[in-house]
């Protein structure tokens, strides 16, 4: 798995975890501090990428360091402002796409319907789109973000 996908599964974790994601990618609120991390890694079943055996409590404590670890050295090689300045290009420059993705990211979690239509129909009734364009819009996000902050571009561009 190289740098970008990588990357991509910290930002996803962020995403599903932090409850202002969208606030801390655009660098409205500071990022993350190691126990939130670390907190939302212990609720998230989400493989970072990092194989750590985890069956006695040690080596749980040794996987939590190990995966938190691997968060700095992604994150600190994009550069944390690098990915909030890559939030903030893709929402100016891609603002429906933005616009999908947040409104994804709020009302689709995988709950059970409360009316006629799934929260995923009516997010893409909402914006005119169907609702695989929706899923991958909002899928496509964090990629975008992940490899536009690796890429260096920001240092270029100020959003």
């Amino acid at each position: 798995m190289g740098q970008v996908e990588r990357l991509t599964k910290i930002i996803e974790l962020l995403i599903q975890r932090h409850p202002r994601s969208a606030d801390v990618l655009l660098g409205v609120v500071p990022p993350p501090t190691d126990d939130e991390w670390l907190e939302m890694l212990r609720s998230s079943p989400d493989d970072l990428g990092v194989r750590v055996r985890a069956d006695l409590y040690t080596d749980r404590i040794l996987s939590e360091v190990i995966k938190l670890d691997e968060i700095h050295r992604l994150i600190d090689a994009a550069g944390w402002e690098s990915i909030t300045e890559a939030a903030r290009a893709i929402k100016e420059f891609f603002a429906e796409d933005w616009k999908v993705f947040c409104l994804h990211c709020r009302f689709v979690r995988g709950e059970s319907r409360i009316s006629d239509a799934s929260s995923l129909q009516k997010v893409s009734r909402r914006v005119g789109l169907s609702p695989n364009t929706v899923s991958r819009k909002r899928k496509e996000i964090p990629r975008r973000i992940a490899r536009d902050a690796l890429s260096g571009f920001q240092a270029a561009m100020k959003w």
